[in-house]
């Protein structure tokens, strides 16, 4: 393989990259709009693809650097960068990409976080409100929950 071939393979790589990114995007806004658990189980499965997408383009950049006499992964990826400037933009987009990307799941992980706390905050409140049963199977007020109402 040639340089060519590996700033092609860099470059590939980048626009999945670029893709996975919108995805994050969609997802962020489907978190704070709150969406559905269908519209989010679809882009947990849209991201999942991209994500396989993702490592066998991984593989091919690093079977491309070692073809050009690199090594694997992001110490190869930097020696050829450093190597070739037709590399570098590819490489230098691609390192930018990824890191916008990780911000965005990071981001994206801590509004789910946010959300399962105060999920668990309001079931934990709601337990304890209603320890007591306030209704018997026939649906009527039963006596301790009445002798906890006065």
């Amino acid at each position: 393989m040639s340089v060519h071939d590996l700033v092609h393979a860099l470059a590939a790589e980048a626009a999945a990259v670029g893709h996975f990114i919108h995805l994050l995007d969609e997802e962020g806004l489907a978190l704070a709009r709150r969406a559905q658990p269908s519209v989010l189980a679809e882009l947990t499965r849209r991201k999942r693809t991209a994500a396989d997408e993702l490592a066998d383009l991984a593989m091919a950049r690093d079977a491309a650097l070692r073809a050009a006499g690199f090594a694997a992964g992001h110490p190869g990826g930097e020696a050829a960068a450093a190597a070739d400037p037709a590399v570098a933009t590819v490489w230098t987009a691609l390192t930018q990409a990824a890191l916008a990307a990780k911000a965005l799941n990071e981001r994206n992980g801590a509004i789910v976080r946010t959300y399962l706390r105060s999920v668990q905050t309001a079931e934990a409140a709601l337990r304890a409100a209603t320890s007591v049963n306030l209704y018997g199977a026939d649906g009527r007020h039963t006596n301790a929950a009445r002798s906890h109402a006065g």
